[in-house]
């Protein structure tokens, strides 16, 4: 069963930020998972210059590897580590769960 595609604003995405200056990141690149840490305030940038569908919730897979949050920057999406209950509250909310 295909999952929902669940879009957010930039902001909705950078409430889903730690304050941490650098947050974990990967993309999967023909099956190799790459990490890395990107700066909390590229990130901000890189949500604000986003179109309306580049940000998004990620599936379970990247959710249960605590990194739910999609950001489409070309290619390759990089999912970005985020916290998790704040993530499922946010979810919950946009499909009228609670």
């Amino acid at each position: 069963m295909k999952q929902e595609k669940i879009f957010l604003t930039a902001e909705q995405a950078i409430g889903l930020l730690s304050n941490e200056e650098d947050i974990h990141t990967f993309r999967s690149w023909t099956g190799i998972l790459i990490g890395a840490d990107w700066s909390r305030n590229e990130l901000i940038r890189s949500f604000q210059s986003a179109g309306n569908e580049d940000i998004q919730i990620g599936g379970d897979q990247c959710k249960a590897m605590g990194h739910g949050l999609v950001l489409f920057t070309g290619n390759d999406p990089l999912f970005i580590e985020v916290d998790k209950e704040k993530l499922q509250k946010l979810e919950d909310e946009l499909l009228g769960l609670n």
